[in-house]
């Protein structure tokens, strides 16, 4: 199962949660932590006291909890449910992280008859387990992130994918290597979990933007966003329609005005994760379009 039954069938209460791990994901989650300490892919041990010690000492460390000494042998399950409830949310996210690179392992067992070890479950699929069950519960929760490679990510909704996914590719361009560097660090400061900064996200995406104009026009874009993409619309068929240019100015307005984008504002346009999602998404779609148009307009060019 890789979507979880009521996003299956549109039976999903609110809009993703962002900020937040809720109670009923963290029993969850020890759920998971019990189903893989049973089937012995937790530091290759059937001591499943020695199991739960282990996790317990993720949840100390992700949290910099003062040092204690563990004795697995009193330990209960009980005391890791309540450490785990006690997490900050996005430590919750950061120890599940820690678990798939510290803790996973591959079940082996040795048979002595002849003298070998025979690996009953390879930790390549431990990793694909854990990974199947951290989603599954990611969409239960109605979480908006997907963990895979040891990490969660944001991927956002389809359209802003499909949207990021087209930049990508003519962002491979050498010419545009400063642009395709801010539009990732928009992404990641987008999609981190454990460090979400929507305003930089929406800086570093505005900052593509200006870049990927300047570069493609030839114009010093950055000396002053507004009166240099003005002189790109037009009617004529080398100019860029005005209403396109007019959306393109109004969006870069977020570079002086939203609150924490530019130069420490205080007061000003709101930057939550929706208007972070659509900046990312039409930047994207800008910085495509605008390829797009100074490539056809180079192919006319008369020799």
């Amino acid at each position: 199962m890789e979507i979880a039954f009521n996003q299956r069938f549109g039976i999903v209460e609110g809009t993703p949660k962002v900020d937040t791990f809720p109670d009923s994901a963290r029993n969850g989650l020890m759920y998971i932590f019990e189903k893989l300490i049973n089937e012995s892919l937790i530091q290759n041990t059937e001591n499943k006291e020695e199991a739960w010690a282990a996790i317990y000492r993720e949840m100390l460390r992700t949290s910099k909890s003062s040092y204690e000494i563990i004795d697995p042998r009193i330990l209960s399950i009980n005391e890791v449910d309540i450490k785990l409830h006690s997490l900050k949310w996005n430590d919750v996210y950061t120890l599940c992280e820690r678990i798939y690179l510290n803790l996973l392992d591959e079940y082996k067992v040795y048979d002595g008859y002849h003298e070998e070890w025979i690996v009953r479950v390879s930790y390549e699929d431990a990793q694909n387990e854990y990974k199947r069950e951290i989603n599954n519960l990611m969409s239960e929760e109605n979480l908006p992130y997907v963990f895979g490679n040891g990490e969660f990510s944001r991927p956002g909704r389809p359209q802003t994918q499909k949207s990021i996914n087209k930049a990508a590719s003519v962002l491979s361009r050498i010419e545009l290597r400063k642009v395709r560097d801010h539009y990732n660090k928009a992404i990641e400061f987008f999609s981190n979990p454990t460090n979400v900064d929507y305003q930089n996200s929406v800086k570093e995406s505005l900052i593509s933007l200006e870049m990927a104009a300047e570069i493609l026009s030839g114009e010093k874009i950055s000396k002053d966003f507004t009166r240099e993409m003005q002189k790109l619309g037009g009617v004529e068929d080398d100019k860029i329609p005005s209403p396109i240019i007019t959306s393109m100015i109004k969006i870069f307005a977020y570079r002086g005005t939203a609150e924490g984008v530019a130069h420490g504002v205080s007061e000003g346009l709101r930057v939550s994760s929706n208007e972070a999602e659509l900046i990312l998404s039409l930047v994207a779609s800008y910085i495509t379009y605008l390829v797009s148009f100074f490539d056809n307009n180079k192919d006319k060019t008369p020799f």
